[in-house]
């Protein structure tokens, strides 16, 4: 399931990149002058982790409706190369703090059962990342599931969890959403 997920991916990306230079080949070709807009400096690139260590991008949507909330976890190694994916279905009615506190929990779970260490998580969701590495979690209504996030992730020394731009998450967003579509988890 998981080199379907991945092929229909690629696929869409492949389909964009067609979009795009029909669309630059419409533009050069036409008669109406468009003007260009410059990309931004700020332009967030992926860094690989050090050697010897794992890259974790995860990410979870919710299905309120259904009382569901889909879970994404890509692994990558130094080269860029993904190690390991998931996506996971969890009945559960949660708010989104709750659904982003498990998607790093469940992201170490999974690596811990991949066996991928030492490992940086990098996340999306500022006000979780932040919670874990300031520890101001104790007495929030998360603080069972941030408290299980320290403990395993104390385990392994050099594993930290970062946060990124949500443009760095897009593969682990495509997974969560799969996730939503399945009738059982796909690891």
């Amino acid at each position: 399931m998981c080199r379907r997920v991945y092929a229909s991916l690629l696929g869409l990306a492949k389909l964009r990149i067609q979009c795009c230079g029909i669309l630059i080949r419409e533009m050069r070709d036409s008669t109406i002058n468009y003007k260009l807009v410059r990309p931004s400096l700020n332009v967030f690139k992926w860094k690989p982790p050090d050697q010897g260590s794992y890259k974790i991008n995860c990410k979870a949507v919710i299905d309120v409706r259904g009382g569901w909330i889909g879970l994404g976890i890509v692994i990558r190694d130094v080269s860029g190369l993904v190690m390991a994916s998931c996506s996971l279905r969890i009945a559960a009615g949660v708010d989104v703090w709750a659904a982003n506190s498990l998607a790093i929990l469940k992201s170490i779970q999974f690596d811990s059962e991949c066996g991928m260490f030492p490992f940086i998580i990098e996340f999306d969701a500022k006000r979780v990342v932040n919670w874990n590495n300031n520890s101001s979690h104790m007495n929030s209504n998360y603080g069972t599931i941030l408290g299980d996030i320290d403990e395993l992730s104390s385990h392994w020394s050099g594993s930290n969890i970062n946060w990124v731009p949500a443009v760095c998450n897009t593969v682990a967003l495509g997974l969560a959403k799969e996730a939503l579509r399945l009738d059982e988890d796909q690891l």
